[in-house]
């Protein structure tokens, strides 16, 4: 990422998340110090899968014996209530990050161009053909004050992407099993298996945010056979 849009990028996000990041040392909160984040997602776990429901009745009607009554809303991917409840600030955050995407993007597309091939079905492929400004990735989970423990994120699928968007001293991305560690400086990214590298972040001192573009693991369902449904009659 270039200086001159690296310079601008905490800015912007004061113009969709005004008064969002604090100036902490994040050392002195202790290991139960919990930050806020918001998550921007198109989901499909835990979607109703039709896999030998007749093909010629309709979802609607179709039951299982001692299995409480379900809704075709539960058949489709999904956005996050997040998503849904903050329609007009995504709009807004598009519209000013919106050179951080085409270059999020071009980086994915020119480094890993067999990953994004697989990643961008499921956007391509969302209900009401539904345009989702993180493409290839299905969703960013953004991260106020964030420092993060050791973990996996197991629902991922495939690859996450971090944007760095900072003004500290700390802060490094360790990736333990391949034992790498990431200044992660302002407006840094690094691409990695989320769901199969335990991650982490360090301590710092100042004001820090992520983005973190990845998608639902659960989405090859609905990009495999629409999550079982592909061959009823009513579901086209």
């Amino acid at each position: 990422m270039p200086d001159s849009l690296k310079s601008k990028l905490l800015d912007l996000f004061y113009v969709v998340f005004p008064d969002s990041l604090q100036d902490i040392d994040t050392a002195l909160l202790g290991v139960n110090y919990e930050y806020q984040s918001t998550h921007w997602d198109w989901y499909n776990r835990y979607a109703t899968r039709g896999d030998g429901a007749p093909s010629w009745i309709h979802p609607d009607l179709l039951s299982r014996e001692g299995i409480k009554e379900s809704t075709t809303s539960q058949f489709f991917p999904r956005q996050s209530k997040e998503a849904r409840d903050n329609c007009e600030r995504i709009e807004r955050f598009q519209e000013v990050f919106n050179e951080v995407f085409e270059r999020q993007r071009t980086m994915i597309e020119k480094l890993l161009p067999e990953n994004c091939n697989i990643l961008r079905q499921w956007v391509e492929c969302l209900p009401t053909n539904d345009f989702c400004p993180f493409y290839p990735f299905g969703g960013v989970v953004l991260n106020f004050n964030v420092t993060t423990r050791c973990h996996r994120d197991w629902k991922d699928q495939d690859l996450c992407m971090v944007i760095a968007i900072a003004d500290c001293v700390g802060g490094d991305l360790g990736l333990e099993e391949p034992g790498f560690l990431s200044d992660m400086n302002n407006g840094d990214m690094v691409i990695f298996k989320s769901a199969s590298t335990t991650h982490f972040n360090m301590d710092y001192k100042g004001k820090r945010a992520s983005m973190v573009f990845h998608t639902d693991r659960a989405s090859r369902g609905w990009v495999e056979d629409n999550n079982g449904w592909h061959n009823n009659e009513f579901f086209h």
